[in-house]
């Protein structure tokens, strides 16, 4: 069996979504989406690696960053100064920050804090904010809808038709979908079983 990659391509880089001429086709765009899924796990793998290699050299000139900075502020201390010019290339200067506070116990402090301070000071510094609950929420709605009751504050979203796409593991043939020679590609064998499933 053959595919038509021409005609394929002209479907993808259409601005419009027009059916095919017969449901028969179906089939070579099933191909097409096995092969454009393939495509993008590769791209996610290679992506993860490369982020991974990039992540890996950034902590490294991190470390070694903050080792030299280390270097200058032990030399600032041992000749006494926090801070030091130098003409044309930069400064350094030492500062000694106050600690950072770390919560341990967040409820006991907020009890404290509730204890201690003005109902102003205290919502200043605690400040509360409703939330809703989307599932509950979602009930009601479904209930205002029904009887015409839905404020204008919310508005229901446009769906839209979803599709299960299942590929066969056992497909015969592969498309290139970047090859837009519009020759004809023949068939290759797969070992694989089973099923792949692509939700859209």
């Amino acid at each position: 069996m053959y595919i038509n990659r021409q005609k394929i391509a002209e479907l993808m880089d259409s601005d419009t979504i027009e059916p095919l001429e017969s449901e028969l086709e179906i089939e070579d765009l099933i191909v097409t989406i096995d092969s454009l899924n393939r495509k993008v796990d590769f791209l996610s793998r290679l992506k993860k690696n490369r982020v991974s290699t990039i992540d890996e050299e950034i902590d490294k000139n991190k470390v070694r960053k903050q080792k030299l900075q280390e270097v200058i502020v032990a030399t600032l201390e041992s000749v006494g100064e926090k801070s030091l010019s130098f003409p044309g290339v930069g400064k350094v200067v030492t500062k000694q920050p106050k600690g950072k506070w770390n919560i341990s116990d967040e409820d006991a402090l907020v009890e404290h804090l509730k204890k201690t301070l003005t109902a102003d000071d205290f919502d200043a510094v605690v400040p509360t904010k409703p939330s809703i609950a989307k599932k509950e929420l979602n009930k009601i709605l479904d209930g205002w809808e029904k009887s015409g009751e839905v404020p204008k504050s919310v508005e229901r979203e446009e769906t839209r038709t979803s599709l299960s796409v299942t590929i066969d593991k056992n497909l015969g043939r592969r498309i290139d979908v970047d090859d837009d020679d519009g020759e004809d590609l023949s068939e290759k064998s797969v070992t694989e079983k089973g099923y792949d499933s692509i939700e859209f």
